[in-house]
């Protein structure tokens, strides 16, 4: 992680006017480059001293019980002369090059200059960035920190190094915060989170962090188009004052108004959060400008196309920013990376989803994982943060509750934790920490490597995830044209997916009602180095959990058209697997098998439980942030409606579905009547009397109609996967109406 405040004190054993160690670089991936043509590491020593050294009276070691590890070949070092050691392991005198017979730890050790039997200095240092190094801020002083700019053979006060004297944290009570560059060194700095420029703030003394913050006018920027209700929520400006933390950026400008690399620091006055916190800090420009932000609908918007179009829709737009994540009140991750929007629709809400990238160019290669140690991986390419705004409703967690309810079935599944996010210093909400489902993820956990690996859409071949589609086609082309009740062919398809795992993965996404799927959010991935199987990647169920009585074994079987959600050409796989009696048997044993152990009201109502306790503490800012949910009691009650609702009756929907198409014994049935009439919610209609239109809420039935006072429908409406419904009727005569849903009935009066 990066440590730029990172500061050591040299030990006692330094005195001024000797041979010092001045810099080093633990991993030197292509900063500089040895005779050789090789990128070791490297050890730079500065003659601090009034008189030339010769160098072949001195040692460096990494092991103080060996504290004559490697000698000098014989060399002057002029006075103020630098010079490079290659950390390299050779031990010789390479093309006029000094090589150590050891290397260096890029976790980090303790470094020894000598005479052979007294330390003449020591530098104790941990795991540094790749192509960063760890120095002194200047030649004379005893100050080390890591320098994101190193200088290998000159002085370190070209690096623009800052030295902050408090770390990003969390702190109890107001504080001074004190800067320190280089002699003669200009810092700059500002509080909004925009880069620095020479007309910034010029640093000349302590900055007061207290409790007391700037307007932030990017507040007033709308987020989303202003077409944003029929792309799914309005943005709404906060009403009242929202939460605020400190963000410090900084960094040093010379007269030729060049800048260091800005760095950017996050301070928190009093821990107010109960759950992890993300702070985001990034240019407002990179965010919010009508031409380059990411984050709004921009110039990039259509307006004929306003909830698929803008400046949020540019895929491989990426923005530099710095990361920093802390849980139980700790930081523990600070790191600079790039962030892209994330997502299909949802990058058109209020609330956007962000993917973290680590690239070299902004500092490091992988990200550590300090986030989810469940996982067994150390590193991670890329992460997350989900907008919790994506649920197709207003539970905020409905995905992440599947994701923790599917962790004992055979599938490759996503590890999620709620967080809040601030953006600049300014609270932005709960979303969701992800790792992602993707070829780094996959090489991490099986170690391959990612070149091995094709992630590729079912619903979408032209589009590949990563590698290329052209390994899945001829298994996909053989599928569809050869009959699978032959064991033959049933069982070259054995040796090209995971039947396993593909079967729990149809199971999850039936039984969890996915309506958004096949015909969407199905990908699958396999890797030539492992056993060329593919395996179906689980994720995004905000489709879900809206009808427990909808049937998802007819909503597979459709084999007529080739529309959204469930074309034909998708239907088919399933389809023609079940024309296999293994594949049937082992397909309708397995749901058998969850339905007893795993998919059971009993065990899911304690995983809601625990979902609301860990959202519970921040519902009330979410909602003064963005108007999203509603209220604290509207929220509660779409989750007793959604979730608690469903999961109480979806076992013996699923049950009698199930029968129905297998043709299955009737004992497999609930003993009670699965479609009770009084498991349906009462609908709701408003205004009333109505004028034009009139909005319906509750809807949990496919249809529902109108009726004028003689009977006759004059109206029937589609509302499969709708639970609220804005319907017209400037049509009718004023007079009175009845529109019914199932077997509930409401009468509303029609106006003028």
């Amino acid at each position: 992680m990066i440590r730029l405040l990172t500061i050591l004190l040299l030990s006692s054993y330094i005195s001024y006017g000797q041979l010092q160690i001045n810099e080093i670089c633990s991993d030197n991936d292509e900063l500089l480059r040895s005779a050789d043509g090789e990128y070791y590491d490297w050890i730079e020593l500065y003659n601090n001293s009034n008189n030339t050294i010769e160098l072949s009276n001195y040692y460096l070691s990494d092991d103080k019980k060996t504290l004559d590890k490697w000698k000098f070949v014989p060399q002057e070092l002029p006075i103020n002369g630098y010079i490079i050691v290659f950390a390299s392991g050779i031990g010789l005198l390479t093309q006029g090059e000094q090589h150590s017979n050891f290397k260096l730890s890029s976790s980090g050790e303790t470094l020894y200059l000598t005479d052979g039997t007294n330390i003449i200095d020591r530098v104790e240092f941990g795991a540094i960035n790749e192509d960063y190094s760890f120095g002194r801020l200047e030649e004379d002083s005893e100050l080390l920190t890591n320098l994101a700019r190193p200088t290998p053979g000159r002085s370190n006060r070209g690096s623009g190094t800052i030295i902050a004297d408090k770390e990003s944290g969390i702190y109890n009570s107001e504080f001074i915060l004190n800067l320190k560059a280089a002699e003669g060194q200009k810092i700059y700095y500002t509080t909004n989170g925009d880069d620095p420029t020479i007309d910034s703030r010029l640093y000349e003394g302590g900055i007061e962090i207290k409790d007391e913050y700037e307007e932030y006018e990017y507040l007033n920027v709308p987020t989303t188009t202003l077409d944003s209700l029929k792309c799914g929520l309005e943005w709404e400006k906060p009403t009242q004052r929202i939460l605020r933390s400190h963000v410090i950026s900084f960094c040093t400008i010379d007269s030729n108004n060049r800048a260091s690399k800005v760095n950017r620091k996050s301070y928190f006055l009093g821990n107010n959060h109960q759950l992890p916190v993300v702070s985001i800090s990034v240019d407002n420009e990179s965010l919010f400008s009508r031409d380059s932000g990411i984050y709004v609908p921009g110039n990039k918007l259509d307006s004929n196309y306003a909830c698929w179009s803008g400046n949020y829709y540019q895929k491989d737009w990426e923005r530099s920013a710095t990361i920093t994540y802390f849980e139980d009140g700790r930081k523990l991750f600070e790191e600079n990376a790039g962030i892209r929007i994330h997502g299909g629709s949802t990058r058109a809400l209020p609330q956007k989803s962000i993917k973290f990238y680590a690239r070299k160019k902004y500092g490091i290669n992988k990200f550590d994982n300090v986030f989810f140690p469940q996982t067994g991986m150390k590193k991670f390419n890329s992460l997350l943060i989900r907008t919790t705004m994506a649920g197709w409703n207003g539970t905020l967690f409905k995905d992440a509750l599947t994701q923790e309810y599917v962790k004992n079935l055979n599938l490759d599944k996503t590890y999620v934790k709620p967080v809040v996010v601030y953006i600049n210093g300014n609270y932005w909400g709960i979303s969701e920490l992800r790792n992602r489902l993707d070829e780094d993820y996959f090489a991490e956990k099986y170690k391959i490597n990612q070149d091995s690996i094709n992630i590729v859409h079912v619903d979408s071949p032209d589009f590949p995830r990563n590698g290329s589609y052209d390994d899945f086609a001829p298994v996909y082309e053989f599928i569809v044209n050869n009959d699978l009740s032959l064991s033959n062919n049933y069982q070259y398809i054995e040796s090209r997916i995971d039947i396993d795992n593909l079967i729990d993965y149809y199971i999850a996404e039936m039984y969890f009602n996915n309506f958004d799927w096949p015909g969407n959010n199905f990908m699958i991935w396999n890797s030539m180095e492992l056993d060329k199987k593919y395996r179906a990647l689980f994720y995004d169920l905000d489709g879900g959990w809206f009808k427990p009585d909808y049937d998802m074994f007819e909503h597979t079987a459709q084999l007529e058209h080739s529309n959204w959600p469930n074309p034909k050409n998708i239907n088919i796989v399933l389809q023609k697997l079940l024309s296999n009696e293994q594949y049937k048997l082992k397909f309708i044993e397995r749901i058998l098998y969850l339905l007893d152990n795993e998919f059971k009201f009993e065990k899911l109502e304690p995983l809601i439980a625990e979902q609301i306790s860990k959202y519970e503490s921040e519902i009330e800012n979410n909602i003064i942030r963005f108007g999203f949910p509603e209220n604290k009691e509207k929220w509660l009650s779409d989750i007793n409606y959604y979730l608690t609702r469903f999961a109480s009756e979806r076992e013996c929907y699923f049950k009698e579905h199930l029968v129905k198409h297998f043709n299955l014994d009737d004992s497999l049935l609930c003993s009670q009547s699965s479609i009770a009439e009084n498991s349906i919610a009462e609908f709701t209609l408003s205004p009333n009397p109505a004028t034009n239109s009139i909005t319906v809420k509750n809807i949990s039935t496919d249809y529902i109609s109108i009726f004028d006072l003689n009977g006759t429908e004059l109206l029937k409406v589609d509302t499969k996967f709708r639970t609220k419904l804005n319907i017209d009727i400037s049509f009718l005569e004023p007079s009175v109406y009845f529109i019914k849903m199932q077997n509930r009935v409401l009468k509303f009066v029609k106006i003028k």
